[in-house]
């Protein structure tokens, strides 16, 4: 019995998604340190549920730093706010990162040229209340 046989002719590629409002997921989440700079960050990998073709969109939560001021201090934490509140966390007793693994929200996508990776989805921001 020889390998399975398919009809390969006609697989889809992944691509990217035109700008516009999608539902996300996460798929996987985890806290990392930047190499350049030291500061923590949340890396979470997103899904495009309804979009079966689509790549994943790597999404970025930069966490505050010590010597971080005021001003971005408080940009850091309200991104962090806006992440949770899309995805219907409750953060008043801190977060695992496992248990952000498969929620579900709302984010505007856009594509951008990701240089050596070519043009990727980002998320521009997340969308509460859908």
């Amino acid at each position: 019995m020889g390998l399975l046989q398919y009809n390969l002719d006609n697989v889809k590629e992944l691509a990217t998604v035109p700008e516009g409002e999608y539902q996300v997921r996460v798929v996987n989440a985890e806290m990392a340190t930047s190499q350049k700079t030291g500061g923590q960050y949340l890396k979470v990998r997103l899904e495009l549920p309804d979009e079966s073709d689509s790549k994943g969109v790597t999404h970025i939560v930069m966490l505050p730093a010590e010597d971080d001021d005021d001003k971005k201090k408080n940009g850091r934490l309200r991104n962090l706010k806006n992440f949770y509140e899309c995805f219907g966390v409750d953060y008043t007793n801190g977060v695992e990162t496992e248990d952000l693994i498969g929620l579900t929200g709302w984010g505007l996508i856009t594509e951008e040229d990701g240089g050596e990776y070519g043009i990727q989805n980002r998320v521009k921001r997340f969308v509460q209340g859908k």
